[in-house]
């Protein structure tokens, strides 16, 4: 898959770039691959450094490519 998408299924930041992928005519499974993020989870999954490696700012949704 040449896309992987880390995101919180309840971020409207994460939906609004869900919402643009389909626009652009990519499906979520297909040719993105969608890994959640847990916010809540053991204070937050986004603080680990697993995912400060892809992105430094701690902040979803993150687009890899």
């Amino acid at each position: 898959m040449p896309f992987i998408l880390y995101s919180y299924c309840k971020s409207s930041a994460s939906w609004r770039v869900r919402l643009t992928l389909a626009l652009k005519g990519f499906t979520i499974g297909k040719q993105v691959e969608y890994r959640a993020v847990n916010l809540v989870k053991d204070g937050g999954e986004h603080k680990k450094d697993e995912y400060f490696a892809l992105n430094p700012a701690k902040l979803v949704p993150t687009l890899v490519v």
